[in-house]
């Protein structure tokens, strides 16, 4: 069953010494425990945790449109 629930992770692999790759292994097996479905994406250089949520907040933004249009498109049972 593919779920419904979807979350990003995004990963500095810097962080803390490098052991922020251990804390994201652990949520993501705690997360996928509970049905979500995870995405981890890893950051390369400064700037990239903005781009990548700014990134996925868009394609949210247009899945949430898109629903909405094809709703409203919808004939309506009068």
């Amino acid at each position: 069953m593919i779920s419904e629930r979807k979350i990003l992770l995004i990963l500095n692999p810097t962080a803390g010494a490098g052991r922020a790759r251990a804390v994201v292994d652990e949520a993501v097996a705690r997360l996928r425990a509970a049905d979500f479905g995870v995405t981890v994406q890893a950051t390369t250089s400064a700037g990239d945790a903005s781009r990548l949520a700014a990134a996925a907040a868009d394609r949210k933004s247009t899945r949430l449109n898109s629903s909405h249009v094809s709703e409203s498109r919808m004939p309506s049972s009068a």
